[in-house]
């Protein structure tokens, strides 16, 4: 009875495509065991007949243990026409585990009734077992291999292409482009160093090593060059790696707000996030095509009923106070800030709008709505900054800590550095000037930034969020700082050239930018947490009582000189903000704020 109401209950939650593949499921069971018994008594025969007639009660036996294990492994959730080995492994352990329970009762009734005397033969469980892997399995890949052909069949209309590069990376370009027909790209070869010429991948041909591309291109009749980087090859180590099944339990029916849902962290979040199953999911975004583009990248993954995009700017603190009371989160990533180093130090004033009160807006609102858990995503430029935004992302840290501390909630920040290609960063900047051919701006030949892949970084926000107590402070391990100009050099290698075909061009530093960031103030101790990828800062000293007081002396809208009197507030709430010499010393409305130099 439990059985059967599981699989009842389970199947009336599926939506009508899943319903239309539990009947298939349905009819692939009873034609696997009548194919065995087929099989083993060399059907159409008399014993055929008779075992046919015998165990015709077998039918429903095994037709309810298959479709209750599907159903209980979720095996009509999963969306096929993206289908992997981790569905091949779904469809062996569902299989399996409906024989073993099917022929364990099927045995047991065989053995303990007189009237079976025909006895069941063991081979008939084994073909069975076999031919339903083979059954279940044949039209679910189907689905895969029927998009793949069709939407392969429509990128050869596209422009001609050549993949640069091998491996994993090389083989997520092809199968993208092989999906995605919208983007108009018909690859046409590969162009390799680590695979030998003359093999195939996804049946495409190795044309030859990346030092000839230029003869690659004009062989093939190439438009366009698509590079498929593994992020290893930048980062100089291997990226940090958590078992993310340790961190579900946080997130598995819980309802999540993200700010900044449509940025490159706020997105990845999203995406990793939505794995675990969480009731709901909060997406909220001043940028409607920045929120747009997260949602597209969730669809494929079927989850688009849990989901709720939110078009709000963190500035309203009444709208947002309305959204938390309508939602009720209860665990909050706060991402939404400019980031921008050298547009803050031009507008001062919308650094402290977003970055400080906007954050005291979204603290207060997850205070006041009950939200237990809260985490709030920093930056290396946090500490000891010498730029505006630096300042404000620390400000924010000082708020998360003493609201943490005073709440005894499980509000805490994670800080960590530079994620390789992110939007604005200077790996896309440098592939945008490497197409136009160069130069490579670099801003000076010891500038040095701590790097992590975006998929990096959030599982380690993720498994810092469960680590965290009231009022953390937790950074991230990214390894040893890398040269801009050493990044600038590698990517040149990796499209196949050499610095005698794209120029380096030094610009000098720009205004509130550093050689090297750091990752600890002097009064902060790291001490070693149960991951090895995560530290926690032990802090010396407590926090000043009066933070939310000065915060409101802080002037944005001065009808003087603006940005001296935002740099001396935050000099005031940050002791160890020293601005850069060329920082944000301009009135209002200086010429200087018209615009800022390329990058």
């Amino acid at each position: 009875m439990g059985t059967a109401r599981a699989l009842v209950g389970g199947a009336a939650r599926l939506s009508l495509r899943g319903r239309h593949l539990l009947a298939f499921d349905a009819i692939a069971t009873v034609t696997a065991f009548l194919l065995s018994l087929a099989l083993r008594f060399d059907a159409p025969s008399p014993q055929f007949d008779a075992y046919v007639y015998a165990y015709a009660w077998v039918l429903p036996v095994l037709v309810a243990c298959r479709l209750s294990a599907f159903v209980l492994l979720r095996m009509y959730q999963r969306v096929w026409r993206y289908a992997s080995v981790d569905e091949l492994v779904a469809i062996l352990a569902a299989v399996g585990l409906s024989s073993i329970a099917g022929y364990t009762f099927i045995y047991a009734i065989v053995f303990s009734t007189p009237a079976s005397a025909l006895g069941f033969p063991r081979s008939v469980a084994i073909m069975d077992t076999v031919l339903m892997i083979a059954f279940a399995g044949a039209w679910r890949f189907a689905l895969r291999l029927g998009r793949v052909g069709r939407a392969g069949a429509s990128t050869t209309r596209g422009q001609r292409a050549l993949v640069v590069g091998g491996g994993a990376a090389a083989i997520a370009v092809l199968r993208e482009l092989r999906a995605n027909s919208q983007l108009g790209l018909a690859p046409v070869g590969i162009v390799s160093d680590d695979l030998g010429e003359g093999q195939r991948l996804l049946g495409l041909p190795v044309l030859g090593p990346a030092a000839d591309l230029a003869g690659h291109i004009e062989r093939s009749g190439a438009a366009a060059v698509l590079l498929a980087l593994p992020s290893e090859d930048l980062l100089r180590r291997a990226p940090s790696r958590i078992d993310l099944d340790s961190v579900a339990h946080a997130f598995r029916d819980r309802i999540v707000l993200i700010t900044g849902g449509g940025g490159s962290i706020g997105g990845e979040l999203a995406r990793q996030i939505i794995r675990f199953g969480p009731r709901r999911l909060v997406l909220v975004g001043r940028g409607e095509n920045s929120i747009f583009e997260t949602m597209q990248s969730l669809a494929p993954l079927d989850a688009a009923r849990a989901v709720a995009p939110v078009i709000l700017d963190i500035r309203d603190r009444a709208r947002l106070g309305r959204l938390f009371d309508r939602e009720r989160p209860d665990v909050v990533f706060h991402a939404a800030a400019h980031k921008h180093v050298h547009f803050m130090e031009q507008f001062p004033e919308e650094a402290v709008a977003t970055n400080i009160h906007g954050t005291e807006n979204v603290l207060d609102a997850a205070v006041e709505s009950g939200v237990g858990r809260f985490v709030f995503i920093s930056t290396d430029k946090a500490v000891n900054p010498t730029s505006v935004m630096g300042a404000t992302k620390r400000v924010g840290e000082l708020l998360v800590r003493q609201v943490a501390r005073e709440k005894g909630l499980a509000y805490a920040t994670v800080r960590f550095g530079n994620v390789l290609s992110s939007r604005g960063s200077v790996v896309p900047v440098f592939r945008q000037q490497l197409a136009r051919g160069g130069p490579l701006t670099v801003t000076h030949p010891d500038a040095m930034r701590y790097f992590m892949t975006i998929p990096e970084a959030v599982q380690l926000v993720l498994q810092a969020a469960v680590l965290a107590a009231p009022g953390d402070t937790f950074v991230l391990e990214m390894g040893d700082p890398v040269r801009i100009v050493q990044l600038a050099r590698d990517l040149i290698e990796l499209h196949g050239l050499g610095e005698d075909d794209v120029r380096l061009e030094f610009i000098g530093q720009r205004p509130g930018e550093k050689l090297v960031e750091e990752l600890y103030f002097a009064a902060e101790r790291p001490e070693p947490t149960s991951h090895e990828a995560i530290r926690r800062v032990r802090l010396n000293g407590a926090g000043a009582p009066d933070l939310r007081a000065r915060i409101a002396r802080l002037a944005t809208e001065d009808e003087g000189s603006l940005a001296r009197t935002i740099v001396a507030g935050l000099q005031d709430l940050v002791p160890e903000y020293a601005p850069a010499a060329n920082g944000p010393v301009v009135d209002e409305d200086s010429p200087d704020r018209e615009g800022s130099r390329s990058s």
